[in-house]
């Protein structure tokens, strides 16, 4: 089991301990749905945490489920 986050311009994150996470746009890669089903909006990767960002994505490596961060602070289903 493994998740890749980046944002969206295909960085990696960063934040600094102790301060408020920053709402950053994210593309996540899993490699199974559960991963994705289990995120919240506090997103970890390696050290860093950071709040995703309304419309950012999360998708399996094989494409059968994608998810999108609704409004509301909600992964939501849109394919697969």
């Amino acid at each position: 089991m493994a998740i890749v986050v980046k944002d969206t311009e295909g960085f990696g994150i960063s934040y600094v301990e102790g301060e408020e996470l920053d709402e950053v746009l994210l593309d996540i890669l899993a490699d199974i749905e559960a991963e994705i089903t289990a995120l919240g909006t506090e997103i970890c990767a390696g050290t860093c945490k950071v709040k995703a960002k309304p419309g950012s994505m999360a998708y399996t490596a094989d494409m059968s489920a994608i998810y999108q961060m609704s409004p509301s602070g909600k992964w939501t289903k849109i394919g697969g």
